[in-house]
């Protein structure tokens, strides 16, 4: 809470939203500079005006207070699920901003998705039979499709809000059984896209599928890009 107290005095000069950017300021709290930039001169001046400012604080506001206790009721990556899913992403942009296509963007971006144990079997067909195919549990699709499928390149974005989802699919079919391998494929077809050009049929075949394997002895998943009908892939 104090970091939020003190934020909200910060450069973006407002409560909530994005936190992004260099603070400095005195174990109590005290705001003494602060600025969002990849600039280094800015940057520099940010930190000479903090120092300049700090060497001003009485000795007193310069020691945390004595009853301070550095107790931390939650941290996010206390929530690590050891036993659960792990979804690594990379995001780039692939133009200058504002485009030129004669130059390509140098902006990228790594995400991670955590599904902890239960949710990591949803993704799992409840039927173990070869052609089987279900659609995602909403819960799934509502992790992947309104917290990462955004344009982060940038660093911190809003989610999507739930009414912003007009449709969404993501279906699971089983498409090799072999001893305790499961071979999955992981699609989506796209609807709107259907309702305008009026191409069902076809549509199905272009869309993008991912491959899983699943080997449920050592309930272990291996993820690869694929083409369904692909049996090179």
């Amino acid at each position: 809470m104090m970091f939020q107290e003190m934020a909200n005095k910060g450069h973006y000069r407002k409560v909530g939203g994005s936190r992004q950017g260099i603070y400095i300021c005195s174990p109590r709290g005290t705001l003494l500079a602060s600025v969002n930039s990849l600039n280094p001169d800015v940057v520099l001046e940010t930190i000479e005006t903090g120092l300049q400012k700090w060497n001003e604080l009485p000795a007193s506001e310069q020691n945390l207070p004595e009853n301070f206790t550095p107790s931390i009721t939650h941290r996010w990556e206390d929530s690590y699920p050891y036993n659960g899913l792990i979804l690594k992403g990379a995001k780039a942009d692939l133009l200058t901003d504002p485009p030129r296509f004669s130059d390509r963007g140098d902006r990228w971006n790594m995400d991670h998705i955590w599904f902890n144990n239960a949710e990591a079997n949803l993704w799992l067909p409840n039927k173990y039979e070869v052609g089987h195919s279900y659609e995602c549990p909403k819960i799934i699709k509502d992790r992947l499709f309104r917290f990462h499928l955004v344009d982060n390149v940038r660093g911190q974005t809003l989610p999507f809000a739930p009414e912003e989802i007009k449709v969404s699919n993501l279906k699971i079919e089983i498409i090799d059984i072999k001893e305790n391998i499961m071979k999955l494929s992981i699609y989506s077809i796209d609807e709107l896209h259907n309702l305008y050009y009026d191409l069902e049929d076809v549509l199905y075949h272009n869309a993008n599928h991912l491959q899983t394997q699943y080997d449920y002895e050592l309930k272990k998943v291996e993820i690869f890009i694929g083409d369904l009908h692909n049996e090179s892939a």
